[in-house]
């Protein structure tokens, strides 16, 4: 705040200056609705994306080798208990993370099930604690709803489910930023040297999760118990509602929700 003698100075100052942040105002809002930045963001997209999904894509088929297709179906005990596919046994860890944060039960459920379940089903998702691999996987297996969601958000139900899913999508960007900075600062997983007493300033300073790829080994997805990292899925009996007649939709809805609701239950 520019402080002048002349009070009627002053004034007339700060009334330019107001109309210059008017002026800025509307310089910004017709810049972001410009056909050239709206291209502009597509394009900084498109690259997001392309530069993510080889990592994310290996994520997923690294969450995939430890998990049955049956996930839901299967209590803490049964998949510590069981022999997988290749004679191991899961570990606890493992098995908690599955049941508890059970958005990650979606990567065994079709997509196309998943865009039909109820709103209240999804925002119910427990996602507390993901890890940057875990929101890998999961954005890429939700990936190809997210565009059905948002062409169909007129609709209150949907653009529930719409705005789930860009909370999804902008937390993933918020934790991989950090991580893809500190990786370009001290190196990638397998050549990130840690600083030691004798050599401090060399390497990455910080202990324990402060580091992002420690915190992202908590629950290390590098060992491979023998599920199939294919798209297989659980089988579903849910048929899509006919979109013209809101009571078999609505029907549709309300089974669907009672039966993730026993799920989570197991």
């Amino acid at each position: 705040d520019v402080q002048v003698a002349d009070k009627e100075e002053q004034n007339r100052l700060r009334e330019e200056y107001f109309k210059l942040e008017q002026d800025m105002e509307r310089y910004n809002t017709a810049l972001m609705v410009s056909e050239e930045y709206q291209a502009e963001q597509e394009r900084l997209e498109r690259e997001w994306e392309e530069s993510n999904l080889t990592a994310n894509l290996e994520a997923l088929k690294k969450v995939r080798r430890h998990m049955p297709v049956m996930i839901r179906n299967m209590s803490e005990a049964e998949l510590t208990n069981t022999p997988t596919p290749n004679g191991k046994f899961l570990p606890n860890a493992i098995a908690k993370k599955f049941k508890r944060t059970n958005i990650l039960q979606c990567l065994r459920l079709n997509p196309d099930d998943i865009e039909r379940m109820h709103p209240a089903t999804v925002e119910g998702f427990r996602v507390t604690g993901l890890t940057l691999t875990e929101r890998r996987a999961l954005y890429l297996h939700l990936k190809p709803i997210g565009p059905k969601w948002e062409k169909n958000k007129a609709e209150k139900m949907t653009e529930r489910k719409w705005t789930w899913f860009k909370m999804m999508k902008n937390n993933f960007k918020e934790n991989l930023a950090p991580y893809q900075r500190h990786v370009d600062q001290y190196g990638p997983p397998g050549s990130h040297p840690y600083a030691t007493r004798e050599n401090p300033d060399t390497g990455c300073p910080l202990i324990g999760k402060q580091c992002p790829l420690k915190a992202d080994k908590v629950i290390d997805y590098d060992g491979d118990y023998g599920f199939t990292e294919e798209d297989e899925y659980e089988h579903s009996d849910v048929r899509k509602a006919d979109t013209d007649d809101p009571g078999a939709k609505a029907m549709q809805e309300a089974l669907e929700l009672a039966r993730e609701k026993k799920a989570n239950e197991r």
